[in-house]
């Protein structure tokens, strides 16, 4: 996915070189963007895979905000849900875990924005929901080997989640209708819902998810380049 930016980042800027206004003086109250800090994701140790677009539209003070971010977990957050000891004179075990693979958040927010020399700055609080879709797997095992004796079927399943971001940035400008934003936010995440897996009898069994979380894992929120219009 984060191949994707660098090609979409070269039509932002093609379209600004052919574009008929070009006035400095213009002011554009509308700016749609991308983050792209997912192309940076090697400086989070990988951890950066989504796609995010945000629209803002400027009034006279404030900044009304939108942002859908679709990202993609396989790999990561795996979550064990049972294990139990079949036949342990055979060393064979029963496990069932939950991994999370697809996460869609939208956000809708205000920001108030003030002007320091040539860079204009903004804080605000965005409003978060959205839902996480994943699946459960079930399987037997030699706990010595980790052949798997018996692979039962996946289970989807989903959950939800709510939250607010403080949110503190600075937009650059790059060209008449191209700009820059850096963004700093700290998420504040409840999430809630049902996961649903088999048990080694092949019923099925429900785990409630009640959780609530102050993300600091990453402090840098937004690298969003935007077309100003």
């Amino acid at each position: 996915m984060k191949f994707l930016l660098l090609p979409l980042l070269v039509l932002f800027t093609t379209f600004h070189l052919f574009a008929q206004e070009s006035s400095e003086d213009q002011i554009y109250k509308n700016s749609l963007g991308m983050d792209v800090l997912p192309s940076f994701g090697f400086m989070f140790n990988g951890d950066v895979n989504y796609l995010e677009f945000g629209y803002v539209r400027s009034l006279k003070k404030l900044d009304l905000r939108a942002k859908i971010n679709f990202d993609q977990n396989r790999g990561l957050n795996s979550i064990g849900l049972r294990r139990v000891e079949i036949q342990p004179a055979d060393n064979l075990i029963f496990g069932s875990s939950y991994q999370l693979n697809h996460i869609v958040h939208l956000s809708l927010g205000v920001a108030k924005r003030f002007k320091k020399g040539v860079l204009n700055y903004y804080f605000g609080v965005d409003g978060d929901l959205g839902f996480k879709s994943g699946e459960s797997n079930a399987v037997i095992f030699n706990e010595e080997t980790s052949e798997v004796a018996e692979l039962f079927e996946t289970i989807k399943t989903t959950h939800h989640f709510v939250g607010l971001t403080p949110v503190f940035g600075a937009k650059i400008p790059l060209m008449p209708r191209v700009e820059l934003a850096v963004e700093l936010g700290v998420p504040l995440v409840y999430t809630f819902g049902e996961i649903d897996y088999l048990q080694e009898n092949r019923d099925l069994a429900t785990r409630e998810i009640s959780t609530k979380k102050v993300e600091f894992n990453r402090l840098l929120n937004d690298v969003r380049i935007s077309f100003l219009f």
